[in-house]
């Protein structure tokens, strides 16, 4: 009789790492950007989202070029497409935030509110990477949801140095 034998399964974690690290970049640059009271929640987006394709360039020419240097033999149009495939999570992150910066250029929201609800927004968004990664380790839903405080509480830390920095 065959048994069927448990297969694990090494995921990659890059996308998910690269959508954390761009909520990051998503915070310091709203949190940098909003020192400044002459720029409108439309200058914040467009520094946000500027920064996102920015650093998501960076990270693509990173990429294939350290798996140039690595010798990784592969047609160069395919190693640049499956770079920016894998770093594209680091614009993604800049997207939900985008909402209430929209809101604040259409007039909805004010200034204050728009950026206030853009942190909020990637601060949740931390939150639910931290759950995330909590349960996917296999953690319990408290231990995970816990992680996720976590990675709030960090997200806040970075956010209050950056503005004791000004």
């Amino acid at each position: 009789m065959m048994h069927a034998m448990d297969e694990h399964v090494v995921q990659d974690t890059r996308p998910l790492s690269t959508a954390i690290y761009g909520t990051i970049l998503v915070l310091a640059v709203i949190a940098a950007l909003s020192h400044d009271p002459g720029l409108g929640p439309g200058e914040v987006l467009a520094g946000m989202l500027g920064s996102s394709l920015v650093y998501w360039m960076a990270h693509l020419y990173a990429d294939v070029l350290g798996r140039r240097a690595a010798g990784v033999v592969e047609p160069l149009p395919a190693m640049v497409a499956e770079a920016a495939t894998v770093e594209w999570p680091l614009v993604e992150a800049a997207l939900l935030p985008a909402i209430p910066l929209v809101l604040g250029m259409l007039g909805i929201l004010d200034r204050g509110p728009a950026v206030t609800l853009a942190v909020i927004v990637a601060l949740a968004d931390l939150l639910i990477w931290g759950y995330v990664a909590g349960r996917r380790s296999g953690l319990s839903r408290v231990a995970a949801l816990a992680g996720g405080l976590g990675a709030v509480a960090l997200g806040t830390v970075m956010v209050l140095l950056k503005n004791a920095l000004k």
